[in-house]
């Protein structure tokens, strides 16, 4: 093989390895577009304990938890996630409500309300009870006049109750992440296509099965150590280190994500070991076809 053609594939192997440690990382950052790093760390700093505790297991002001607030919460959750990872272009978080606290939580609060003076609007800005009209009666004026419609459904939608409905300002914020994640997922496939070509180009220059699949085991196995050396540094990383973590629920999220950085590198470097270890050993048993020599016979 000619320099120039060793000095191309020297640099083609170094733009492998490149990307390959590059869609290792973005494999691993990857994860944190799913719900269940989330639910561990809540999980661990007792999060969900004191909910269930402090609340209880069926209704949370008029949301009606069956399962209780943990699943209410994990089903909420992973929709938004869903939405952001592009599975699906509908974000809807409903949850079933009990009309009847309901109707009573804004009886309670109607009954807080003095009573109308003078022109005073009993529907206005600031609210009044007129005079000779019952709590009961009120409501359901109130309710007909702000065109509202809490009772006419057996469930809510909390994307309009939290600002985040089509057009909103809370909306444009989550479209603007999501579409960076859009991108995100591009350029991994587009990084991911590239070292096929790169791979596919090694390949036509070397021309030979043994020294390509050698390649290939360097190729892989370089990044596999580089990302061992990631992990142990990140095994020894203090917590103390990073953020002044003085709560249970921070420490428990750091947890989380170092152990799920771990989990992924590590089987990206076993894979990336497997392969380029496989590589050199068929390297090995491979044999090479052998291009036949011309024969030249004298006249």
């Amino acid at each position: 093989m000619s320099f120039i053609k060793k000095a191309g594939v020297f640099v083609l192997a170094a733009i492998s390895i490149s990307l390959i440690l590059v869609l290792s990382f973005s494999f691993t950052l990857n994860s944190f577009l799913y719900s269940q790093i989330y639910f561990q760390a809540l999980e661990e700093s007792g999060v969900y304990e004191s909910l269930q505790n402090g609340i209880g297991s069926e209704e949370l002001f008029f949301i009606y938890m069956p399962n209780g607030p943990k699943a209410l919460f994990e089903d909420l959750f992973s929709k938004l996630m869903s939405y952001l990872r592009l599975e699906t272009d509908i974000l809807e978080l409903k949850v079933q409500i009990n009309e009847e606290k309901l109707r009573n939580f804004f009886l309670d609060y109607i009954g807080t309300l003095q009573q109308c003076s003078g022109n005073q609007d009993p529907f206005g800005e600031e609210p009044c009870l007129p005079e000779g009209i019952d709590v009961e009666t009120y409501l359901d004026l109130y309710i007909e006049s702000k065109n509202l419609n809490f009772f006419d459904e057996t469930e809510v939608d909390l994307v309009n109750i939290y600002g985040i409905e089509e057009g909103s300002e809370g909306r444009l914020a989550i479209d603007s992440l999501r579409e960076k994640i859009s991108y995100f997922k591009t350029a991994h496939i587009i990084s991911f296509i590239i070292l096929i070509f790169i791979l596919s180009l090694i390949f036509l220059l070397q021309k030979n099965t043994r020294k390509f699949l050698r390649t290939i085991g360097v190729i892989t196995i370089v990044p596999a150590f580089a990302l061992y050396i990631a992990i142990y540094y990140l095994s020894i990383l203090r917590s103390e280190n990073i953020l002044p973590l003085n709560d249970l629920l921070t420490l428990s999220i750091y947890n989380a994500v170092k152990e799920v950085l771990s989990n992924k590198l590590m089987v990206c470097m076993i894979i990336l070991l497997v392969v380029g270890i496989s590589s050199m050993v068929l390297s090995f048993v491979v044999k090479q076809k052998q291009i036949p020599k011309k024969v030249v016979t004298s006249k």
